[in-house]
This record gives C-alpha cells, structure tokens and sequence, in this order.
C-alpha cells in the first residue's frame, strides 16, 4: 500500500464537474502558485477576505507546520481547526455533497480520499532542510511498514512467513475502509465478507505446508 498527506481540493474546484453542473473554480490548481488568486473562493466568514484552510485538531497546526507554510509561502489563508478528525472529515463530506470549494488537510489510506475525487496540492518539493523550519514545501510521502522483534521470525516461522506475505492493494484496502463507513459495520463483519469474496488473493498469503512423506 502507498501513503500521502498534504492539503487537498475537490478535483471538480479545479476541473468543475458537468454532470453536477459545477464550473472549474479554480483551474490554476493544483500548483500552490494559484492559492492566491483563488483565497476569495476558499474564504469564508470566520476568516474574512482571507481563504480558508481546515485541518482537524488544534494541535495538527504545529505538527504540519502550516502557520510557517503560509507565511513563508506568502499565502492569503488562515488555518481553521475542525477540533477533531471526525469533523473534519464531516466538513469535507458536506462541501462535496454540496459542490462547494473546500481546502483541507487529508491524506491516504482513508475511506475520504478512496470515496471522493480529491487533488492534493502540489507544493515544492520536500526537503529535509524545509520541513521543521519554514516548511514552504509538501509532504514527504510517508512509509507503510511490517515491523517485528528480531526474534519473532525464528520464533514463529509459520506466522512470520504469513506476516511477510499479505499484501492489500490501495483500492483493496479502500474499498474495505468505504464499505465499514458506509454499512456502519464492524471490522470483523466486513472482512468476513472480503474474506470469502476473495480466497484467491487471501490463499497466495497462507504458509507453505509441508507435504507428508
């Protein structure tokens, strides 16, 4: 599985969308050099003339750095914090539902960015030296690890060989994230049902047995 995080925009703010009878907004985008010309779209009451860019909690500010982005950056926006991710999932739910513009913190796997067409933003590249001090830069694209103790596959070879081998594509493992938030069911209940809908993929994964002499 591939990761990302950055700020995004609905793909139709930038390509609008016919069917849904909305016009591109914002066709600059998704090079970060159009956020200017395009704050007084993204603006809203609480920011005044100023765009607006939601993150979730408070703390996620600092931790992304998008004060120091948008300063040394020279950007018209003020960071809005929705307070919690279930929030800030909820606005991005009801801007898209709605046709409206949208600039928010999000990232992948996530059933949001596996449900809706969404663009990330496309800063310059990330560097060591940028992110922690001016972070005028994206992302750094994060990694996905399996990690175990040292001893672990000595100790459980049969596990270990398991463990090394699953494998979940990203639209496998999105289409699972959408269907748990759209049923409202369990974990557990939506991988039973993944589970006997795909015993090729789930069969590659299973340990090697030892045939009897």
């Amino acid at each position: 599985m591939t990761a990302e995080e950055g700020w995004y925009v609905p793909t139709y703010v930038i390509k609008g969308d016919p069917e849904r009878g909305i016009e591109p907004a914002c066709p600059g985008l998704p090079d970060w050099k159009a956020l200017n010309d395009c704050a007084h779209i993204f603006a809203s009451p609480e920011t005044g003339g100023k765009g607006k860019y939601l993150t979730g909690p408070a703390g996620w500010i600092d931790y992304y750095g998008d004060a120091q982005r948008i300063e040394n950056l020279g950007l018209n926006y003020e960071v809005v914090a929705a307070g919690s991710e279930a929030a800030l999932v909820a606005e991005i739910k009801r801007a898209y539902d709605r046709g409206e513009p949208l600039l928010s913190l999000m990232w992948s796997p996530h059933f949001v960015t596996q449900k809706y067409d969404l663009t990330r933003i496309e800063f310059p590249p990330y560097t060591k030296e940028c992110w922690g001090t001016t972070f005028a830069c994206g992302w750094q694209d994060p990694s996905l690890l399996k990690l175990a103790g040292s001893e672990f596959p000595e100790k459980h070879p049969t596990a270990a060989d398991f463990v090394s081998k699953f494998s979940l594509s990203d639209d496998d493992l999105g289409a699972l994230m959408v269907e748990m938030e759209e049923s409202q069911d369990a974990a557990d209940v939506v991988v039973k049902k993944w589970i006997d809908e795909n015993p090729d993929v789930w069969s590659q994964w299973l340990p090697s047995v030892p045939s009897e002499s």
